[in-house]
């Protein structure tokens, strides 16, 4: 029997990756999603151990009992930030991991988690070299990273009271061909495969001037399962370098061999900045992490993806 796993928001961008993955690792993997009609879990759907459920849904906690897995790997989430209910928010995030956290305490406490938080939970707080590492104060400007927060504070006490073995993982940006329409490198790629086929005339952005710190969710999720492999632990997980939506614009409209005079830029709509970016030397160094990917890559890959399937 080979190690269970089991993953919340499976059907997500990072939630079918890590299963892909591990199911590649010779792994039993069992996932809740709200959708388990998911097209990223298709290609795998027979060899995965699926159930409908919400990570506000009690029945979470007898599925665990019942499963009995040796990793847990909590990515459910919010899909994206807001400010219109932040009780929801604070639920959702904080309390469906503290749930997690006690049904491990109670049922499994050898059992794994690998908890992803956000590079929000850092907010306007930097080191003076200008990076965000796992010693930077937590200062978070949201909604959704002061749920991250949270959840990661309480884990610190599980793991240091009752001895869970919970590691946290700082997440910053990541892509794939898996991300939806309303983040941003999907909204550019697509839009941009659009003009490139005559289907739309411009690609219209609030601003271009935001940096952003990309990495691949492919990399991200063989991270995940390589930090959980070590004592339990906190990671950055970045790729240590700034790029703006400028630059991605730029590389994308280039290789599509389109005029960049086709995107038209809306300046008084006002867009939370966020140009972190992270250092993540200490989970390179702990667990031997070397990405694959570069944006350019990653790029590339999501053009070729959304050039083939965009109508």
């Amino acid at each position: 029997m080979g190690v269970k796993a089991f993953i919340t928001g499976i059907s997500g961008q990072d939630g079918s990756y890590l299963a892909e993955f591990l199911l590649e690792m010779g792994y039993e993997v069992h996932g809740i999603s709200r959708n388990n009609s998911s097209k990223n879990l298709k290609p795998i759907l027979s060899k995965l151990k699926l159930y409908e459920c919400d990570i506000q849904d009690f029945k979470i906690v007898n599925l665990i009992k019942s499963i009995k897995p040796d990793e847990v790997y909590h990515l459910a989430s919010e899909s994206h930030i807001t400010f219109n209910n932040i009780p929801n928010t604070i639920n959702i995030i904080a309390n469906g991991s503290i749930n997690i956290m006690e049904t491990l305490k109670l049922n499994l406490p050898d059992c794994k988690l690998f908890q992803a938080g956000s590079s929000h939970m850092f907010g306007d707080s930097f080191d003076l070299d200008g990076y965000q590492r796992e010693t930077t104060p937590l200062n978070p400007k949201n909604p959704y990273g002061c749920a991250k927060l949270l959840s990661y504070n309480v884990s610190k006490i599980y793991r240091d009271f009752f001895d869970i073995k919970i590691t946290n993982g700082f997440l910053f940006n990541h892509e794939s061909v898996r991300r939806p329409d309303n983040f941003v490198t999907t909204k550019i790629i697509k839009q941009a495969v659009k003009i490139k086929k005559g289907i739309e005339k411009e690609l219209v952005l609030q601003e271009t001037n935001s940096m952003r710190d990309w990495s691949h969710a492919k990399d991200f999720v063989k991270a995940m399962w390589m930090s959980m492999q070590n004592t339990s632990d906190d990671y950055v997980f970045a790729s240590g370098k700034l790029n703006s939506v400028s630059h991605v614009c730029n590389y994308v409209f280039d290789k599509l061999n389109l005029d960049i005079s086709k995107i038209k830029i809306q300046n008084e709509i006002q867009v939370e900045k966020n140009n972190s970016v992270g250092d993540a030397s200490k989970l390179k160094n702990k667990t031997g992490w070397v990405p694959t990917y570069t944006l350019e890559s990653m790029l590339d890959e999501m053009i070729e993806y959304h050039y083939k399937y965009t109508i």
